[in-house]
């Protein structure tokens, strides 16, 4: 039994942004720790709205339009739903308006805690351009990096770096704007095109080898208190899209990377670090970027061990973590719908190649048999055959992965939460709709 359990833990927590899967599973770790969860959300049909876990909900104007509207609408519901003892109370925001909030936590109620970090915290890390300033102190742990504050600056910031380099804005979350460039007429080229569009600075930076990891954390006031790394198996769309498969790591490799940035900004609260790792002994992880929310990952973290939301929970009404957490090394999970649709994806985009297969092979054979061509003949159906063994090997693999991450837990395995599911809806309308995911799905 944990200190806090002496205490029995009973209180409330306004959960943000119940369009996502991450409020979800929230909400069902809370409740279960016996908490009265509130829900709410610009939008009404959610995946949080119809989980029996989430025992209220209400619908708030949208921040995007008007942010006033929002914080007011909100002051006027915490204090709706404030208890009516002197138990915790706690607002817990699930996605980028953690930015939002620790900005303007003044105007809240001083009787609710809000679990996110503070804005000076943030303000190290976000926007990009501050997070490289702030690296400037901590060089060993990021690829060289320079800010772009206008087009004089492109060609002085690139003649100090080595191409290939990546060209990205200094806000926004995910791939928007992001620019891969192999020299400096493409680099003016790509500039030139986002700064019609996008509003400056950029960040100009050496692109890091190797693949992706995501290293989540929660610090007190620097301290990084738990810890857990994983990467995508899969992904969909395959180019820059949602994780659909998940494997935990070991997070040892992007500890002291992690630790550094943490303690620089005396965070306090849950933090996403994007890192960039060959996976070689010898080679260091090169940290890409800091966001002070929680990440379409979340579930996998918890079922890999490590409950963040309870983590934070404690962290922001106790001001005290009372248990530890080790992951799970090697823990798969799978996002419902999206891993079937990446594998459907990842069959039918290449079985285009049967019939081109039987195309060359074919003309090979005519060349042969009508023209005599040996020699050109053997080479089309040799080049034929290479591409039938690609697909070969590249369906075997597809299948394979579909195998291995069958029986791996989804967000919606919970029997006792039947109905979540459906807010999954909300998912599957953004595709049909506007051709892509939500961004809470894939960041």
């Amino acid at each position: 039994m944990s200190e806090n359990d002496d205490k029995k833990i009973y209180g409330r927590v306004i959960v943000t942004y119940g369009r996502s899967l991450m409020s979800l599973v929230a909400a069902q770790s809370l409740a279960r720790r016996g908490l009265h969860v509130v829900g709410c959300d610009s939008v009404d049909l959610t995946a949080l709205r119809f989980s029996k876990f989430c025992h209220s909900y209400f619908v708030h104007p949208d921040p995007a339009d008007d942010e006033d509207a929002y914080i007011e609408s909100l002051i006027e519901k915490i204090e709706y739903w404030r208890p009516e003892d002197d138990t915790p109370y706690v607002l817990m925001p699930l996605f980028d308006n953690a930015r939002l909030l620790a900005r303007r936590k003044s105007e809240l109620p001083d009787y609710i805690k809000l679990a996110a970090p503070d804005a000076a915290s943030i303000d190290f890390v976000y926007p990009k351009d501050r997070l490289v300033r702030s690296l400037g102190a901590l060089r060993d742990f990021a690829p060289e990096s320079r800010i772009i504050e206008e087009r004089d600056d492109v060609e002085a910031a690139a003649a100090d770096l080595d191409f290939p380099l990546v060209l990205k804005p200094a806000e926004g979350v995910g791939g928007r704007g992001v620019e891969f460039v192999d020299d400096l007429e493409e680099l003016l080229s790509a500039y030139n095109q986002l700064s019609e569009t996008l509003k400056g600075p950029f960040v100009l930076q050496e692109t890091a080898e190797g693949e992706d990891f995501c290293m989540t954390a929660i610090a007190d006031h620097g301290e990084v208190r738990a810890a857990m790394a994983y990467k995508n198996l899969d992904t969909f769309p395959k180019k820059s899209g949602a994780g659909t498969v998940r494997e935990t790591v070991d997070h040892a490799p992007f500890l002291e990377a992690t630790e550094a940035i943490l303690k620089y900004s005396n965070w306090t609260g849950v933090a996403e670090i994007d890192f960039r790792w060959t996976g070689k002994e010898e080679d260091a992880p090169k940290l890409i970027e800091v966001n002070a929310r929680f990440w379409a990952g979340l579930y996998h973290s918890m079922a890999s061990g490590v409950d963040y939301p309870w983590l934070l929970y404690q962290l922001t009404a106790y001001d005290a973590i009372s248990e530890s957490a080790n992951p799970i090394i090697g823990k798969v999970t799978r996002t419902p719908v999206l891993s079937t649709m990446s594998m459907i994806s990842s069959i039918l985009s290449r079985s285009i190649r049967f019939p081109v297969t039987r195309r060359v092979v074919g003309s090979g054979w005519r060349l042969i048999r009508e023209e005599g061509e040996w020699r050109e003949g053997l080479r089309r159906i040799w080049r034929g055959l290479k591409g039938a063994v690609a697909f070969d090997k590249a369906a075997f693999i597809t299948l394979e992965k579909m195998d291995q991450s069958r029986d791996a837990p989804t967000e919606f395995d919970h029997a006792d939460d039947p109905y979540a599911g459906l807010g999954f809806l909300f998912i599957l309308s953004s595709l049909r709709r506007y051709g892509r995911l939500p961004d809470e799905v894939k960041y």
